[in-house]
């Protein structure tokens, strides 16, 4: 998933300049693996990383966290 997530970036970088990378209801995984995959797309020159709750399934002070 990672190399996947790397992949796409890189991919969509080559046509345009401002690619967003978001980790759909991001908030069910587990908060390292969020860690380790906003980094790798960091490194992939990606310019904003979004980590949405799309269904709500945290709670505002969960999501803080």
């Amino acid at each position: 998933m990672l190399e996947d997530a790397v992949a796409a970036v890189e991919l969509a970088r080559r046509h345009v300049d401002d690619v967003e990378f978001s980790a759909e209801d991001g908030a069910r995984h587990e908060p390292e693996f969020l860690e380790k995959i906003s980094k790798a797309v960091v490194s992939s020159r990606r310019r904003t990383v979004n980590i949405p709750d799309t269904v709500g399934y945290s709670a505002p002070a969960e999501y803080a966290r």
